[in-house]
């Protein structure tokens, strides 16, 4: 990457800028992330009429549906974004429960 200024600081200073660019951007990534997966709970409590809880191996099994998706080229480059930011997440939250996977994972309350 050049830098339009011929200063060091002049280029530090753009570089500084686009870090934060970026650093932004994922954070908005991982809002909207955050925010699809509270819609999908709501989603399925309203139709369920019951409290709405993952298993480990529900987040696996959906982790991997999403990566389906991005495989076979079914979404634009923002949909495959986010939809391999959910899939990261979900593993990662599958992974971390306690007991080798067993027991539930609330969306809403992140627990």
């Amino acid at each position: 990457m050049s830098s339009k200024d011929p200063t060091l600081l002049g280029a530090v200073g753009e570089a500084g800028i686009s870090g934060l660019t970026a650093f932004r951007e994922a954070q908005d990534r991982y809002q909207e992330g955050v925010t699809d997966l509270i819609n999908a709970k709501a989603k399925l409590q309203k139709a369920s009429g019951t409290k709405t809880e993952f298993t480990a191996n529900q987040m696996l099994q959906r982790a991997n549906e999403l990566r389906k998706l991005i495989a076979d080229g079914m979404g634009t480059e923002q949909d495959n974004i986010r939809n391999a930011f959910l899939a990261d997440m979900l593993e990662q939250r599958a992974l971390n429960m306690g007991g080798g996977g067993l027991g539930m994972f609330d969306v809403a309350t992140q627990e």
